[in-house]
Parts: structure tokens; sequence; C-alpha cells
């Protein structure tokens, strides 16, 4: 935690944009592999590195998406209907999961 803080402030500081989540999933894989490199789950450690890669641009198409859609006629609510539809679909499916998991085997 103190790695990732410490990496948080500096790119702060200087005005980099840093995800959390990577600094702190890499402190993680830091933390793991100065006790010995077997600690680590390099699969996972490279699952996690891919979507560190996709990341940002799949972020950047979306935003390019959005804005696209924005400067339609009625864009905005079209792209406000799809984040609903979204959100909902996703909220669906969770509370159909818990159901699944409470209900049991």
């Amino acid at each position: 935690e103190t790695a990732a803080g410490t990496t948080l402030f500096i790119a702060g500081q200087f005005g980099f944009p840093v995800s959390t989540t990577h600094t702190i999933s890499g402190a993680i894989l830091g933390a793991g592999a100065t006790k010995r490199l077997s600690a680590v789950r390099w699969g996972i450690a490279g699952r996690i590195m891919v979507a560190w890669v996709i990341t940002l641009p799949a972020a950047a198409l979306m935003a390019a998406l959005a804005y696209g859609l924005v400067l339609l006629p009625g864009g905005s609510i079209i792209l406000a209907a799809v984040l609903l539809t979204a959100i909902t679909l996703v909220w669906i499916k969770m509370r159909r999961k818990r159901e699944q998991a409470m209900a049991g085997p």
C-alpha cells in the first residue's frame, strides 16, 4: 500500500494520469515478487497486463462513440437510453446471479 500510495502521490505531483487500480495491482505483484518469484501467479499477472493494455484504447473508443452519438440530432436522448438499457441489463444479470447463489446447488 505504501508503494502504491507513493506512486500515486508522485504521479499526481507531476500531473500524470494514473489508474489507482493499475497502481494497486502492480504494487501487489511487486510485493509478491520480492518474497519469491514463485509467489506470483504469473498467469493471472499476464491477464492483468493484457487488461492494462486494453483499458486505455477501449475507454477512448467508448468516449469517441458517445461523443459521435451526442453530435447526432437527438443523440443525447439516444445515448441516455442506451446507457439506461445497459445498466438495467447488468442489474438484471447480477440479481439473477445472486438469486441463483442463494438458492444453492
